[in-house]
């Protein structure tokens, strides 16, 4: 079983009734993400990571969990809130977050990103899916995630939401 990063942009009423209503979270989750096809839905609200959430988090923060916000919280930061979805409960960002999540993310460019890559350190501190080597492969793999992680955060903060992030 592989253990996916999934994020999806909420506006902040959704939010407010999430909060009041935390239950209510799967109902949300299925209503906005279900497709008859499995794709991602077309209103561009949902994104999903793959398996390159927690070597992301640690590239962006130099640890396998926690480090300094706001980059810490791009990954695996946020208020837990829910039941359980797989690898802990969902977690949110506010508006206010998000934004400064985006702004930390948009001065950390992608050369700067790759330039942080070391397999074995990745390896030695067990990051997620713990088969790093130093092939192109690998790096290429977690910017191309990357970039589109900073081009969600982007496009959430103009719009004034708000952020779901889970690990499934």
């Amino acid at each position: 079983m592989s253990l996916i990063g999934n994020y999806l942009r909420i506006t902040p009423s959704e939010l407010r009734r999430l909060i009041e209503q935390p239950a209510t979270l799967v109902d949300l989750l299925t209503r906005v993400l279900d497709s008859e096809d499995g794709d991602v839905p077309a209103d561009g609200r949902w994104l999903e990571i793959d398996e390159a959430w927690q070597g992301i988090h640690f590239l962006l923060t130099g640890r396998p969990t926690g480090g300094r916000r706001p980059l810490a919280d791009a990954v695996l930061g946020g208020t837990p809130i829910g039941e359980e979805l797989g690898y802990g409960p969902a977690r949110y960002l506010d508006p206010k977050q998000v934004k400064s999540v985006a702004h930390a993310l948009a001065k950390l460019d992608e050369e700067e990103f790759r330039s942080r890559f070391d397999a074995e350190k990745l390896r030695s501190a067990g990051i997620y899916p713990c088969s790093w080597d130093n092939g192109e492969d690998d790096i290429d793999y977690l910017a191309d995630y990357y970039t589109q992680l900073v081009d969600f955060f982007r496009q959430a903060a103009e719009a004034g939401d708000a952020m779901l992030m889970w690990v499934d």
